[in-house]
């Protein structure tokens, strides 16, 4: 699983760091990109997800909740967000379904 924030860069990155395991040989099953900190619509980055050219896990959107967590330093579990708890679990069915 990759994460790349939603922008251009982010998604740039992602597609590196699979590039970088593939030509490492690293064994790789299934790899899905995760699309984090989303604030509009998968239009206007499609053509970064497409170049990409890894199937989309989901989307969690931004919630200043969850920039106030993460500089917290606290576990995962400690997340307050019911929206971001549902699209993790979204994501977390997506994944051990295949």
């Amino acid at each position: 699983m990759l994460v790349g924030d939603y922008s251009t860069s982010g998604l740039r990155a992602a597609k590196k760091i699979y590039e970088l395991a593939k030509s490492l040989k690293i064994k790789i099953g299934s790899a899905w990109l995760v699309i984090n900190k989303a604030s509009g619509s998968l239009a206007a980055i499609s053509k970064e997800i497409d170049n990409a050219g890894l199937a989309v896990a989901g989307v969690v959107g931004y919630e200043e909740a969850i920039v106030e967590w993460s500089l917290s330093g606290e576990s995962v579990f400690g997340l307050v967000s019911k929206t971001v708890k549902d699209n993790i679990a979204k994501i977390a069915d997506k994944l051990i379904k295949g």
